[in-house]
Parts: structure tokens; sequence; C-alpha cells
């Protein structure tokens, strides 16, 4: 849990730079989208997907239900605990 803790702090630091220049988050969580950005590079990369230490994809959705004036990310540990930038 502290590894996609972590893992969803760099992603969440990328999207706030990301931002910073765009003057919007990204529609979507593309890797191509934020990797100039991401600073860390130890999540895992599938595609464009970036993966969780539990092997499927990170969620996200911008002005998601938790941050409506942000971002939601989250993923689903192996027990079923949502871990989420909430």
């Amino acid at each position: 849990m502290d590894k996609a803790r972590a893992e969803i702090a760099a992603i969440s630091n990328a999207l706030e730079q990301y931002k910073n220049v765009n003057d919007e988050y990204p529609a979507t969580l593309e890797f191509s989208e934020i990797e100039p950005f991401y600073q860390a590079n130890f999540v895992q990369v599938d595609g464009e997907n970036l993966v969780d230490p539990y092997g499927s994809s990170y969620q996200y959705l911008r002005s998601g239900p938790n941050n409506p004036v942000s971002f939601d990310l989250w993923t689903t540990d192996s027990k079923g605990n949502i871990i989420g930038n909430w």
C-alpha cells in the first residue's frame, strides 16, 4: 500500500506540473502526456497505462467526485481497499 501511495504522489505531482504548463489537467492519464513532467520513473508503464504495484492500471478522473477542482487518482489493492489522492 505504501508503494501505491508513493506512486500516486509522484503521478499527482506530474499532473500538477502538467497543469502549470497547460492551464488544465489532461483529459486522460496517458503516460505520453505526463512523461515530460514525471520525475520519479518508478511506476511501471504498459503502453500508455501507468500500472500499480498490483498489476492494474491507475484510474483517473479530471474533476473527480472527490476532488472536483482538480482530479481523482486511485487504485485498489489486493484486498479491495481503495488507495487514492483524497
